[in-house]
């Protein structure tokens, strides 16, 4: 038998099916109270209260998704730092840091972050960034991502220090980051090619004299003849 439901729209108490019909009814009730609420006079300062409302709100759980984020980047820099430690003074290989993994698995199943490869990279993070006071003041303020970006792409720690502070500064997200990276990387790499080819230029270049010209006296400093005026050629 369907379960019956009571309509307050009638002036008597009335049964209606579940189903069908009765639902109808019920949202057609929802909407009509969802619109008698919209029409309510707000008080002339609602507008401004609502946005302030939002902006502590949004403040706050900025704030919040900090502060985790700065614990989490601090546990996984303690671990990797304590694996370097272990690995220098214990000699530990690939097999100590797989049952690791799965004690650390074994005992917080619904945490990720804990396989084989996360803990590596806890190694490498904090082998890349062996100063706890920046990890705790910079670094740790950086989303996941971020740090993923600057430990892959950048190898002098102080580049991955600037791109980090600039990041932070004017906030740029992971894909920002990683286009800067990227075209700063593209500019030094055509800047070192223009160079290595002046230099090749300048290697190779080649002095020639016709010989009707030679003049008797020339004179050579370091295999270099001194070129009288006039007479020598330069090509490159």
């Amino acid at each position: 038998m369907p379960a019956l439901l009571l309509v307050p729209s009638s002036p008597r108490p009335s049964y209606v099916s579940a189903s069908g019909k009765g639902c109808s009814i019920l949202r057609a009730l929802r909407l009509r109270c969802l619109s008698a609420m919209a029409s309510l006079p707000l008080p002339p300062d609602n507008a401004d209260w609502l946005a302030s409302l939002k902006s502590r709100i949004g403040r706050v759980q900025h704030r919040a998704a900090v502060a985790v984020n700065q614990a989490l980047v601090k546990l996984y820099w303690d671990i990797g730092k304590e694996i370097l430690e272990r690995q220098a003074k214990q000699g530990w290989g690939a097999k100590v840091i797989e049952r690791l993994a799965q004690d650390l698995r074994q005992a917080f199943p619904r945490m990720s972050g804990l396989s084989r490869s996360n803990l590596m990279a806890m190694r490498a993070f904090a082998e890349a960034w062996p100063d706890a006071a920046i990890v705790q003041q910079l670094v740790g303020q950086l989303p996941r991502g971020h740090n993923q970006v600057l430990l892959q792409r950048l190898k002098l720690v102080e580049h991955r220090r600037w791109y980090a502070q600039q990041a932070l500064t004017h906030g740029w997200s992971r894909a920002v980051l990683l286009a800067q990276i990227d075209a700063a990387l593209l500019a030094g790499q055509r800047r070192r090619r223009i160079i290595s080819l002046l230099n090749c230029r300048r290697r190779s270049r080649i002095w020639r004299v016709p010989p009707s010209r030679i003049p008797t006296s020339s004179i050579f400093l370091a295999g270099v003849p001194m070129r009288p005026s006039g007479t020598w050629r330069q090509r490159w």
